[in-house]
C-alpha cells in the first residue's frame, strides 16, 4: 500500500516552482501577474480570471505556502501587491477572495492569532428575609 505525503510535503509541480520563482523574484507584482507568467505557455496566455484563481488555489496548497513562508517578507511585498489591485474591483466577490486570501497566508506564515478570554466566577449567597413585621413563629423564636 501506498503512503500518502502530507500536503506540506507533497512534491511541486513544475508550474508550482515557477510561480514560487515569479513571486521571489518579482515581489512587486502580484500573484495574478505571477500565476499568469508561471502558468502561460507560448502561444496560449492564461487569462486573468484564470490566473486570478490558480493564484488563490495556489496560496491554500501547504505545500506552496510552505516553501513561500522561508520568503515571508517577499511574500508579505507580493500578498499586499495583490490587495491593492484587487481592492479596485467593482465586484464584492473579488475584493472578499483578496481579503481571504492575504488573511489565509498571513496566518500561515505567522501563525493564526488567537483570542483568550479569561472567565472568573464567584460565588454569591443572598439571604433575604421576607417576613419583616411579623412575627417568628415555630422553632424560629429565639429567647430575649
Amino acid at each position: 500500500m501506498k503512503t500518502k505525503l502530507p500536503a506540506k510535503d507533497r512534491p511541486l509541480t513544475y508550474k508550482q516552482k515557477a510561480f514560487i520563482k515569479e513571486v521571489i523574484d518579482n515581489p512587486k507584482q502580484s500573484l495574478t501577474q505571477a500565476a499568469i507568467k508561471a502558468y502561460s505557455r507560448e502561444g496560449k496566455q492564461v487569462t486573468y480570471g484564470s490566473a486570478r484563481q490558480i493564484a488563490h488555489d495556489n496560496m491554500t496548497k501547504p505545500n506552496i505556502v510552505s516553501k513561500l513562508s522561508q520568503y515571508s517578507d517577499l511574500v508579505e511585498d507580493a500578498i499586499l501587491n495583490t490587495v491593492d489591485d484587487w481592492k479596485r474591483s467593482d465586484k464584492v466577490s473579488e475584493r472578499a477572495l483578496a481579503m481571504d486570501s492575504a488573511k489565509f497566508v498571513h496566518d500561515k506564515i505567522h501563525g493564526k492569532a488567537t483570542q483568550r478570554v479569561e472567565v472568573q466566577s464567584q460565588q454569591v449567597s443572598i439571604n433575604i428575609n421576607m417576613t419583616q413585621g411579623q412575627e417568628p413563629t415555630g422553632t424560629d423564636n429565639v429567647a430575649q
